[in-house]
């Protein structure tokens, strides 16, 4: 073989071999940019999602707000089946049946309670309406199954209070948390005493809207932990329940707590991510 074939050969060989890095440049650059654009179209996708959600979170927002005002509206309008219409319309532009209830109707009921305190409101007005929103609420609740082997707790609200909204709804979100819940409300204490002795209780709450009657919440507390076969955890809640160590050394409970899932982790019960109640390790 001569020298100038010898070459031509050995050029052929090289300009293959440059084509064939050329080639492999060319698809990898390729596959760079394609996952470039994969990458840039799933961060424009997660941008777009976050910005609806929150466009939507803002109009549910708004939505709540116009439902709070509506139903503060219809708990003293002359028409008794105001507040039922309401809470219809709020079911039909998709707020869920927990908010309205965890939600909605306590804080209207608190709205309605700051009326009285400023004597905007009557104390005729008070009960009409604190009764149009028990009505509301008991049209939202369906008893839900609750297992047999559910932790028991017990709801109390003492005898001559009046305020039995919020333990009414406290009860209704422990139900949904799977807790099996007894109500005990405006009965004579021995009635409370009589089943916290024949019930086997993983907790007792108390709900107390005023601070005169924490003398008579120190009684029933008393009574309650004789009447058990071992000692059952007391949490007193309700309008007086953010006082704290107040509420708690004028009563003899062991805690304070107005948030009913806080309430159960203080008595050694929690609700998981799957809304089940386990026991506290």
């Amino acid at each position: 073989m001569t020298d100038g074939a010898r070459d031509s050969i050995v050029l052929k060989s090289a300009v293959a071999r440059d084509q064939a890095q050329c080639k492999m440049n060319a698809r990898k650059t390729s596959q760079g940019q394609k996952t470039e654009d994969v990458a840039s179209v799933k961060a424009l996708a997660s941008q777009a999602v976050t910005a609806l959600a929150a466009r939507r979170a803002e109009r549910q927002s708004d939505m709540s707000r116009n439902s709070l005002q509506d139903l503060i509206d219809a708990v003293l309008a002359p028409d008794p089946g105001a507040v039922n219409r309401v809470i219809a319309r709020m079911q039909r532009s998709g707020i869920s049946n927990e908010e309205i209830m965890g939600t909605l109707i306590p804080d209207a009921a608190r709205r309605r309670g700051e009326g009285w305190l400023d004597e905007t409101l009557g104390v005729a007005e008070g009960t009409i309406g604190s009764a149009r929103l028990q009505r509301g609420l008991h049209g939202l609740t369906a008893k839900p199954d609750v297992d047999p082997g559910a932790p028991m707790v017990l709801v109390i609200v003492p005898e001559d209070e009046h305020h039995t909204l919020g333990a009414l709804v406290m009860a209704e979100q422990l139900r949904r948390a799977g807790v099996s819940v007894t109500l005990c409300i405006g009965e004579q204490s021995q009635v409370a005493v009589e089943k916290v002795a024949t019930g086997r209780y993983r907790a007792i709450l108390i709900s107390v809207a005023a601070l005169e009657k924490l003398s008579a919440v120190r009684q029933l507390v008393d009574d309650l932990r004789r009447a058990s076969t071992k000692k059952v955890p007391i949490v007193v809640g309700g309008a007086i329940g953010h006082i704290g160590s107040e509420v708690t050394g004028s009563t003899g409970a062991d805690y304070a707590e107005n948030d009913p899932y806080r309430a159960l982790r203080l008595c050694g019960l929690t609700v998981s991510a799957t809304g089940d109640i386990e026991t506290v390790a």
